[in-house]
């Protein structure tokens, strides 16, 4: 949506005699007036819950069905219940996606190829989901089918298969770039928070690499809501990581004010850490910070500041790049002999 070649169309719910009409095609069978009835007003005018209802009735002899799952949620669960074995691979697939393969099913679910296949097969065969192009490649035929096989995980068992998830996705190339982020997402409903934070930051520095700045910024904030959740380990320098990286992403929406409270919050964190290296990096960007403000009194401090900490440190790369923003500042300042 908010493409040139996507359009956005709205679809309404049909009527009940379009309804009846679609059931009468989706079953060979007559099926009884009372029958019918319920399933029209349970339906409410959405084809995918028909569609699923019908599912649920026996196609050969629809009058001995009489017990006919209230909601959509409830037939989706029936048919999920009826699948025997392939409801795990069910399972298994709604934690990658709506989209998945065999690579990462098996991966998942851990079962010899023989059996995956088979139980795959059964999944096909119910119509919940549907092969894509080529043989490796499946889809949930709705994305609510999805949602009520995910929901049906119990906590442990969901936890273990985004765990799988995690393990599998690293091992491809993009893991560390473009697919981080989803290496985030199921560590952390693995409850492994303390990785899930590590590619939520990794996610963040390869979209502000990118200058995929909104994204940069969801990462991150992610990356800061879930050290709260992290108790064996001092968060306190992937906090601080997080906070100059958040300020030069505000930096390039030119939100300085912003900008200037995420080097707050860092400088804080480094004076507790005695991270003189972290300190002399948060002054050298407030002071370029405060360079489009021009606080041409800010500039100069800030970056004597940073060479003080440079020379403490006896780094020449930081003296060397301090000295670059003095001059900045006697630039601004109209001090062209300093």
């Amino acid at each position: 949506i908010g493409q040139p070649h996507v359009h956005l169309l709205s679809l309404n719910r049909i009527n009940p005699d379009q309804a009846s009409e679609m059931i009468s095609k989706l079953v060979s069978a007559k099926i009884p007036d009372d029958v019918l009835d319920q399933i029209i007003a349970r339906t409410d005018g959405i084809p995918l819950f028909i569609e699923e209802l019908v599912q649920s009735i026996d196609s050969e002899n629809p009058a001995s069905s009489t017990d006919i799952p209230a909601t959509l949620a409830d037939s989706l669960t029936a048919r999920l219940d009826s699948l025997g074995p392939a409801r795990r691979i069910a399972q298994a697939a709604a934690v990658i996606g709506r989209d998945f393969d065999l690579q990462s099913l098996a991966a998942l679910t851990q079962e010899p190829l023989e059996k995956l296949s088979r139980d795959l097969e059964a999944l096909l065969d119910s119509g919940l989901v549907f092969r894509m192009a080529g043989d490796q490649s499946f889809r949930f035929k709705h994305a609510l089918i999805q949602d009520s096989a995910y929901a049906s995980l119990l906590s442990e068992a969901k936890a273990a298969f985004h765990h799988r998830a995690a393990d599998f996705l690293k091992q491809q190339e993009a893991s560390e770039g473009q697919q981080a982020g989803l290496v985030a997402h199921h560590y952390f409903h693995a409850k492994d928070f303390q990785a899930a934070v590590r590619y939520w930051i990794s996610a963040g520095e390869y979209s502000l690499k990118t200058m995929a700045i909104a994204e940069a910024l969801e990462y991150f904030d992610r990356a800061l809501e879930t050290m709260s959740l992290v108790t064996e380990t001092d968060t306190r320098p992937d906090q601080l990581s997080v906070h100059i990286s958040r300020s030069s992403c505000y930096r390039h929406l030119e939100n300085y004010e912003q900008a200037l409270v995420c080097l707050a919050d860092a400088e804080t964190i480094a004076q507790q850490l005695e991270d003189i290296r972290s300190l002399a990096d948060i002054c050298h960007t407030r002071g370029n910070v405060y360079f489009p403000l021009a606080d041409r009194d800010g500039i100069l401090e800030q970056h004597t500041r940073a060479l003080g900490y440079a020379r403490q440190l006896n780094a020449q790369d930081l003296e060397i790049r301090s000295i670059g923003g003095l001059g900045d500042a006697h630039y601004c300042r109209g001090e062209m002999s300093e």
